[in-house]
């Protein structure tokens, strides 16, 4: 999982870096923040944050009602992610 991460991370950072290379100033920006969401399909898709990770995070008490209201929408859009991008197992 660390070398799934770090070549995740790697990718990533390479990525942004030819952005800069390429485009400047709010188009590059704009760009880098569109790598914000393929980051987090590739963290899912390698199984670097699972299902599992994502029950964990739902029982974290929290007190304030938008918090809680923000985590249940977080934790119910990663679930759909994570049953999407999952890899199918063969019996």
């Amino acid at each position: 999982a660390t070398l799934m991460g770090l070549a995740g991370l790697a990718l990533f950072m390479a990525a942004g870096w030819a952005i800069d290379g390429a485009f400047h100033g709010v188009l590059a920006t704009a760009l880098k923040l569109l790598l914000i969401p393929a980051a987090v399909v590739v963290a899912f898709a390698t199984g670097l944050v699972t299902r599992y990770d994502l029950e964990k995070v739902s029982s974290v008490p929290l007190n304030v009602t938008w918090m809680r209201r923000t985590r249940d929408s977080a934790v119910a859009a990663g679930d759909r992610l994570a049953r999407a991008v999952a890899l199918r197992r063969s019996p």
